[in-house]
């Protein structure tokens, strides 16, 4: 799989919240995480406090495409769920295309190769 490309869908949710509500919140996130991480396409979620300032939060989630993103937040549970946590609590939703590379290394060690690199002069 060398140089393969794969593409999914990053969905961001920042959070200002009042550091007394933060244990209630926690919660909060915890339980529309785990509507989000139900749904077909659903790969990852975290959460987050910023260290700096106590008051920021994230939610992050990562999808399979966008569709089955926007399919994840239509449906029922969700609707009942998690998405008046997410609009009552949130700044600014942001949803990003996350693009990236893996690249697998292989090394390969021969029977008469020489220590520290050094070349056997073939």
């Amino acid at each position: 799989m060398a140089g393969a490309t794969l593409a999914g869908m990053l969905a961001i949710a920042r959070f200002r919240i009042p550091r007394n509500d933060a244990v209630d919140f926690r919660n909060e996130l915890e339980q529309v995480k785990g509507v989000l991480s139900a749904a077909a396409g659903f790969i990852s979620g975290s959460i987050g406090q910023n260290l700096d300032d106590p008051t920021l939060w994230v939610l992050t989630t990562e999808w399979e495409n966008v569709g089955s993103y926007r399919r994840a937040l239509s449906s029922t549970r969700a609707k009942l769920e998690a998405i008046p946590i997410l609009a009552a609590r949130s700044m600014s939703p942001e949803r990003t295309s996350k693009i990236f590379s893996l690249t697998l290394a292989t090394t390969v060690a021969f029977a008469d190769s020489q220590p520290d690199g050094e070349d056997s002069g073939r």
